[in-house]
């Protein structure tokens, strides 16, 4: 419900004319007819307060536009690489008592090469942008151990991973590491081979604790390490060649609030953008786009992009810290000479759909493992809508509720106060339209009681020059003539419905400006009897 800065009422009231002389006669009341007017309700229908959508927006000239931005396809590294979390544990066991050995020399080593399971894709060399290193040393032995552990894949300025911890006796230690901003080399141990982490542990006893140590049958220890969410900044290699579905919808909400019978879009603009960001050839097929509605209603969009394939080549590596890519971009056109997009959003859709293809190195590895990509740049598609308001329409409803405030004093002292009147309604439009409204009467808890008019009046339109810029508003006056059954609904009336039917002349195609709006105030001219 609208609310006023202003909340006017109108009073019915007695007039009590007290007639006095010198001599302390009594009172008086000395009864006559009275014209009240005063204002009761106001208010203004704007489309702009009627949709709270952040698809509805107005220009700098003030018209209105239909404007929906979507992102059909965003696949980044962390999609198309996908580094799984991995953990690794081991653990060594004495296998036979008194065994001594001189401290401060490893009694155990081990390296190993842990693949990562990356399905197609197949990388050399990657770059760690964030992630998350644990590990867990258990010692069984009743001295304290030293563990190197080396993770020998990553460098950073040319130093290798490591930690090097003290374990006390018969305790464990747990520690949380990050490899952020390591180079990591995933060619393995021989350099020939593909996502592999090579890591390497030493053990040993400390040899603060004495020149020997004799191992017990029995005695162990355990190293458990996991690999959690890694993403790389940068990779490099063969990101496979394998093919993805992008089945979706956009929700429409604009056109809930505004129901209509028909609509004519006179222009329309879309743009979608394919943006490859990475190293990578593509290949995207469209091969469907339409719009549906809540009953059932659909429709498929025409255009020469629908059902054909799109080659895009690779981005191009610049090796710049701040720019480090060249996005290679293709954008296509939908407007009213190649498409029928109008069609899809006169079908007033509840949802916009897409059906998309994309193939990722259709021909395979030929970049013979120099298929790149930073984080941040992505392949993406994106869709941008613009729909100016230069449209024929019919049967367009605009609505809203705003208060009404009538107040009759002192009711029960006489009957048949108001002798009637006019209920008078100005209407100020400013829609170049043939419009009709009515009004309704509703209660404290918004149920109606009845409508004011017994049907639609139409009300003068506005007047705008060639451009459809706003000249002069249309005013209109509506009477209604009020009787006591009216004054009786109007003391139960807290608040009323304007609703307004507009269509263009002839199916003529206007401009909705943003200062288009249809005010009205409403005014009770009554006449009332004091007794």
């Amino acid at each position: 419900m609208k609310s006023f800065k202003t909340r006017y009422s109108i009073i019915v009231a007695l007039f009590v004319v007290i007639l006095t002389n010198s001599c302390r006669r009594s009172n008086e009341l000395a009864p006559w007819d009275a014209d009240v007017l005063a204002p009761i309700s106001y208010g203004e229908l704007d489309l702009g307060d009627m949709l709270v959508s952040d698809e509805l927006m107005a220009d700098s000239s003030g018209l209105f536009h239909l404007r929906v931005s979507d992102t059909l396809i965003n696949l980044g590294l962390d999609s198309l690489i996908g580094i799984p979390d991995t953990s690794f544990k081991e653990e060594y066991v004495i296998p036979i008592g008194n065994l001594t050995l001189p401290t401060g020399i490893p009694f155990y080593s081990n390296t190993t090469a842990t693949k990562y399971n990356l399905k197609e894709v197949e990388l050399t060399y990657a770059e760690v942008r964030t992630s998350l290193f644990n590990v867990e040393f258990t010692n069984s032995l009743k001295s304290q151990i030293i563990v190197r552990y080396q993770v020998l894949s990553a460098t950073l300025d040319g130093d290798t991973f490591e930690l090097l911890e003290f374990v006390p006796a018969k305790s464990t230690f747990t520690g949380d590491f990050s490899l952020d901003g390591y180079a990591l080399d995933l060619r393995g141990l021989n350099g020939t081979a593909v996502n592999t982490l090579v890591s390497k542990v030493e053990v040993l006893v400390d040899p603060a604790e004495g020149a020997t140590y004799t191992f017990s049958a029995g005695e162990r220890f355990g190293i458990e390490t996991a690999f959690e969410e890694i993403i790389p900044g940068y990779a490099l290699g063969f990101f496979g060649s394998s093919k993805s579905v992008f089945e979706g919808s956009t929700a429409l909400d604009v056109f809930d609030e505004i129901p209509f019978d028909a609509l004519d879009i006179a222009e329309f603009n879309v743009l979608m953008t394919i943006d490859n960001g990475i190293g990578a050839d593509l290949q995207l097929s469209i091969d469907e786009m339409s719009s549906s509605n809540s009953f059932g209603q659909s429709a498929a969009l025409t255009h020469p992009i629908i059902g054909q394939t799109q080659q895009l080549s690779r981005a191009v590596n610049l090796f710049a810290q701040e720019n480090p890519v060249k996005h290679i971009v293709k954008t296509y056109v939908f407007n009213e000479t190649n498409s029928n997009l109008d069609e899809l959003i006169e079908l007033r859709p509840s949802s916009l759909n897409y059906n998309l293809d994309l193939f990722i190195n259709p021909l395979g590895n030929i970049s013979l493992g120099n298929d790149f990509v930073y984080y941040g740049h992505d392949i993406s598609v994106l869709m941008d809508i613009d729909v100016p308001l230069k449209v024929g329409v019919s049967g367009l409803v605009l609505q809203d509720t705003f208060a009404v405030e009538f107040i009759e004093e002192n009711p029960d002292q006489g009957s048949g106060l108001i002798n009637g009147g006019y209920l008078r309604v100005y209407f100020d439009n400013a829609y170049p339209f043939s419009t009709e409204v009515q009004l309704y009467l509703q209660d404290e808890n918004g149920v109606e009681i009845d409508s004011l008019l017994n049907e639609a009046q139409a009300i003068a339109s506005s007047i705008t020059d060639e451009q459809g810029e706003l000249v002069s508003n249309g005013t209109s006056e509506v009477v209604i003539p009020v009787d006591q059954e009216i004054i009786e609904k109007l003391k139960l009336t807290k608040a009323m419905r304007m609703r307004a039917v507009i269509d263009t002349y002839d199916g003529q195609v206007v401009n909705i400006y943003d200062n288009y709006t249809i005010g009205f105030k409403m005014v009770a001219d009554l006449n009332v009897n004091t007794q």
